[in-house]
């Protein structure tokens, strides 16, 4: 064909099965081999597992794949292993057992008269492509002014933070805070809700916006979300939003509804045994419109509290009290989020706490220290986390430092309970270390990592 110099060549392909590496002559030929390709692995021996690879290997190697767990093709179940041929060790997932690396986002500076003064109350999700998505709330001092608002940035799977912009800010001086969430709906669709309070009224309603750029650019949906306002007077049947840790608000999707749950402490000081509440709100038009479905009475106490969707409709966590009066980590299943959570058994404790660790302080009325966090991981897997001290032992403290991590296979989905503790470390004396879901420990210093978000 030297009479053709095209750059390139369409023709057919046709195997012959007399042509094989057997009838090839090597010294006769001259050739290449392809490189392996993305696509079905060729197994080498007979075997039930279906893989689809991706990404690329060198022609002259080999992958060995086993069977770490058994199971069903569904989250949480079965699980593999690999190590290149010749390896010693296995590979696979990485749990989170420690901290290994961070970054700053934000980083305040109670003295700059040009910057960010505060950066707090973070929360984040995961969108389709791995980018996580992030917001805050943010106190900023520009000469003699005072700014306070949400802030939003995106942090791409390699870990290159994209631009940060601000979602609203207001030059007054608000008492309440912003406590900002998000929330990623099926259709990719991102929702930031924050509280926006009116100074002179006294009353806080929470404000909608909607990104369907993954957060390029931002729509005001509402700024009235509630159907009646929350008194934030001294009032003693009004709340408070910003006193921590009963300071916060989460919203979750789930089958077409929604949920918004607000932790907030009552300025009654007097009836009741508790000050810390939960409000709970539902939406069944996307977050549009929201109906209240309870302020939790005085005579339960929770607060902290994470909800995500799951299987069965939302998994709700809050931290509350245990029948032996210590603080505790609590799950409650909701089939839909117009049930009230004090009408819902409790599911347990979710391995979070053990002999001689408490997840939270509780003195008198109120917690005066706590912290959870859920995120939705690879998989459908579904992680708790929380701080807590050493109640025993030499590290014995009121200083909820230690952070600890539990994680449930099925998402959740699991009635019956399957949460793991994780991480490592020593959490208080020798009787309570090893698998402890240790994965950050404040040797009872009162300097530690706080309201971290998720």
């Amino acid at each position: 064909m030297a009479q053709f110099s095209k750059d390139t060549f369409r023709g057919i392909l046709i195997p012959d099965e007399r042509i094989n590496a057997d009838s090839i002559s090597a010294a006769d030929s001259s050739y290449s081999q392809a490189g392996p390709l993305p696509g079905v692995p060729e197994p080498q021996a007979d075997t039930d597992l279906n893989l689809e690879a991706s990404g690329t290997q060198s022609a002259n190697k080999q992958l060995r794949i086993a069977t770490q767990r058994g199971g069903h093709p569904d989250r949480g179940g079965a699980s593999f292993r690999w190590r290149n041929e010749g390896d010693a060790n296995w590979r696979g997932w990485i749990q989170p057992d420690a901290i290994t690396s961070w970054q700053v986002v934000d980083l305040g500076d109670p003295g700059t008269s040009t910057d960010t003064v505060d950066a707090t109350d973070a929360h984040a999700v995961t969108l389709e492509d791995g980018t996580v998505a992030a917001c805050w709330h943010r106190k900023r001092a520009s000469g003699f002014a005072t700014y306070q608002g949400v802030r939003f940035a995106t942090m791409g799977a390699d870990g290159t933070m994209g631009a940060e912009s601000t979602i609203w800010e207001t030059p007054y001086a608000i008492t309440q805070g912003t406590h900002p969430c998000l929330v990623l709906l099926p259709s990719g669709r991102l929702m930031l809700f924050h509280y926006l309070e009116d100074v002179t009224a006294q009353l806080v309603q929470v404000q909608v916006w909607l990104s369907d750029d993954d957060g390029g650019t931002w729509t005001l949906a509402t700024s009235n979300a509630l159907p009646n306002a929350i008194d934030v007077s001294a009032d003693p049947a009004a709340f408070q939003l910003n006193t921590r840790p009963a300071a916060k608000m989460r919203v979750a999707y789930s089958g077409g509804q929604m949920i918004l749950l607000i932790s907030a402490r009552s300025n009654d000081t007097v009836s009741g045994l508790y000050e810390d509440t939960i409000a709970q709100y539902a939406s069944s038009d996307l977050g549009f419109n929201w109906s209240l479905v309870e302020v939790q009475p005085t005579s339960v106490v929770g607060t902290q509290a994470e909800a995500v969707p799951s299987a069965n409709g939302f998994e709700v966590f809050f931290c509350t009290l245990a029948f032996t009066g210590a603080p505790d980590i609590e799950r409650k299943t909701l089939a839909s989020a117009f049930v009230p959570l004090t009408a819902v058994s409790s599911l347990g404790e979710v391995r979070l706490t053990s002999v001689g660790f408490e997840a939270g302080e509780f003195a008198g009325r109120v917690f005066s220290d706590c912290e959870v966090a859920t995120a939705l991981g690879a998989g459908g897997m579904l992680f708790v986390m929380a701080r807590g001290h050493a109640s025993a032992g030499a590290y014995n403290t009121t200083n909820c430092g230690d952070l600890r991590v539990s994680m449930s296979r099925s998402g959740g989905a699991d009635l019956l309970g399957d949460f793991e503790r994780m991480g490592q470390g020593t959490a208080a004396d020798a009787s309570v270390s090893g698998d402890v879901g240790q994965i950050y420990w404040a040797e009872a210093a009162a300097d530690f990592p706080r309201y971290f978000g998720s």
